[in-house]
């Protein structure tokens, strides 16, 4: 049984949770990404990356640690109109919220399980921030995004590390 560093999984649990959503904008499936540093092109949209972030220790012992952590969701998309744009960022933040912190609509907040099966981190809605583009940096309707978020973390045992099967 192969050893996880806890952070990878956290990070591969949010992409995970993020494409078992098949979330849809624009009639176009949403792409899934992580840590890209290259340019997202027009065609490519929409897309969703995932970018690592920071993440601090909090007070632990030998019988577990609490970790806070941050990500940020960076996303791209394209309209026909720049309302059209804002109500396509208004719709991929909600399936975003939703496919990260509650999935079933029906159910109160749900933690995302780890690879390992019985790990579960709380996902924190941080700040959302939607920019056009200008006329002089595209020639149609496009928009970037920025939602941050962050999430709580009990390591078994204090281990950096999980055990997937």
């Amino acid at each position: 049984m192969p050893e996880v560093p806890i952070r990878e999984a956290v990070f591969a649990a949010i992409v995970a949770a993020l494409g078992a959503a098949e979330m849809e904008v624009g009639e176009r499936a949403v792409t899934i990404e992580r840590n890209r540093d290259a340019e997202v092109p027009p065609d490519e949209c929409p897309m969703i990356v995932v970018l690592d972030g920071d993440m601090d220790a909090q007070n632990g012992n030998s019988l577990d640690a609490r970790y806070i952590g941050r990500a940020t969701l960076a996303g791209w998309l394209k309209a026909d109109t720049t309302a059209d744009l804002h109500a396509q960022a208004n719709l991929l933040h909600a399936l975003t919220v939703r496919a990260l912190i509650r999935p079933d609509p029906d159910l109160l907040p749900q933690p995302l399980t780890l690879a390992d099966g019985t790990t579960q981190v709380d996902i924190i809605e941080g700040g959302f921030r939607v920019e056009a583009a200008s006329i002089a940096q595209s020639d149609q309707p496009m928009a970037s995004f920025v939602l941050e978020i962050s999430f709580d973390l009990y390591a078994p045992w204090g281990s950096p590390f999980i055990t997937t099967p």
